[in-house]
């Protein structure tokens, strides 16, 4: 626990003024637990990897009736307030229930832009720029109808009621992956004659990738379904590199163009190997789409089985023999990284994602983002302060949340993990080995 408050409190010394300038949307006559107290609750559920509030609830019970109260004096202490006791679950989650979820929505991005100020992203960059990939995932699902919003789809005669997220990540090439923007994919027009989609979402979600990063040197990473004008068009418009996964189906001609081209180019291969494996790698410049041109490239290599597999993209930034491999795969294949640093881990790990903590509309938005901000910390927690022992002792996330949870119980935070003055002068670096 005292490594996790002073990953906190090193990385996000305004951490905990975030939170208490949020507003609070309680009865002011009735509050009982603090707005803080409430969001280090909800944090800790998920960095503890409870899973739910049921667990929360046993937790703060088993809690309750030791003679220490740990707990209680660790929420107490991040939060920097003095309750008598932990609140319910139910408590916690009319809280979250009432509190706009744009509120914690600004948190994530607002923590990335101070690792970005004190440059300890630096290495994540490619060609200058930092990496942010873009894809959707689903969330949660039912079988009857949860709220007004919810997309639905029908097979065999079934219907299933969900809900799905356009989300934006920045990753790093050792694996990390920091959620800086997402976009709710829900029908809340209901003038619309179609439901909304991820083509819809990402003409909403780039606005506001502008708005968190204005200046921001950015290489955005993206599937062939986004191979639009409309991203392309926005790209341009703010600046931004892309590299967009390139397939037959999504830019055909483009694609037969640079099959046939790549034989006449025979200068413009390079065969090396990476990480100990064979790659063999083409590029081509001056493809078109439309008002568009970019380069194209690809890389024919072998997985871990050793069978041959095929990547290629497109992108707007410099393809060189020297540029080349960093693009392949410090550049396209990292996009992977949402999808398994990313949206797997939250949804296999014991962040739960798909999991309902709530059935409020406003509730589960909140603990969506709650989630991205606990994911953070415990990714810069196993990379940063405790990467040695996570490799020699810990060894999985899974052990790290059960040392946390019982961390939380039985051993108490000093106040000095929490001074501002000594977690200045602490460094904390990270571990780049992916």
């Amino acid at each position: 626990m005292e490594v996790l408050a002073e990953t906190v409190g090193h990385f996000f010394p305004g951490f905990g003024h975030w939170l208490a300038a949020f507003p609070d949307p309680r009865c002011a006559g009735k509050v009982v637990y603090p707005a803080p107290l409430c969001l280090w609750s909800a944090l800790s559920l998920l960095v503890r990897g409870l899973g739910s509030r049921r667990q929360f609830d046993a937790e703060s019970r088993r809690d309750a009736a030791s003679a220490e109260q740990r707990l209680l004096q660790n929420l107490n202490l991040l939060a920097g307030t003095d309750a008598s006791d932990l609140m319910h679950g139910d408590t916690l989650n009319d809280y979250l229930a009432q509190l706009e979820p744009k509120h914690l929505a600004s948190v994530p991005p607002r923590m990335v832009r101070r690792l970005e100020r004190m440059r300890a992203l630096e290495h994540a960059r490619l060609q200058g720029r930092y990496l942010i990939a873009i894809d959707a995932t689903g969330l949660w699902s039912w079988k009857q109808r949860h709220c007004d919003t919810c997309l639905h789809q029908t097979q065999n005669g079934v219907t299933t009621y969900y809900h799905l997220t356009l989300e934006a990540k920045l990753i790093t090439p050792e694996g990390l992956a920091l959620s800086v923007g997402t976009e709710f994919i829900e029908n809340v027009d209901p003038q619309a004659t179609k439901q909304d989609c991820e083509r819809a979402a990402i003409t909403r979600l780039l606005p506001k990738l502008k708005v968190s990063f204005p200046r921001l040197p950015i290489c955005l990473l993206f599937d062939a379904a986004y191979a639009t004008q409309t991203v392309l068009r926005a790209c341009r418009r703010n600046n931004w590199a892309w590299i967009i996964s390139f397939k037959s189906g999504s830019l055909p001609t483009a694609f037969r163009e640079f099959q046939t081209l790549k034989t006449l180019t025979p200068d413009q291969v390079l065969e090396t190997r990476v990480g100990g494996r064979y790659q063999r790698l083409s590029w081509i410049h001056d493809l078109e789409h439309e008002e568009f041109r970019f380069a194209a490239l690809d890389c024919l290599t072998y997985n871990d089985d050793g069978e041959v597999v095929y990547f290629a993209w497109i992108t707007n930034l410099p393809v060189r023999r020297d540029t080349v491999v960093a693009l392949a795969n410090h550049g396209g294949r990292k996009r992977w990284t949402i999808e398994n640093q990313g949206f797997r881990n939250q949804k296999h790990q014991e962040y739960r994602l798909t999991h309902p903590y709530s059935d409020n509309p406003t509730a589960l938005k909140n603990y969506y983002f709650l989630i991205q901000i606990a994911h953070a910390f415990v990714q810069l927690l196993a990379r940063g302060r405790l990467a040695g022992v996570f490799r020699r002792v810990i060894v999985s996330v899974r052990n790290l949340f059960r040392c946390l949870a019982d961390s939380f119980l039985h051993d108490r935070i000093p106040a000095e993990a929490v001074d501002p003055v000594r977690l200045t002068a602490i460094q904390i670096r990270f571990d780049n080995t992916s």
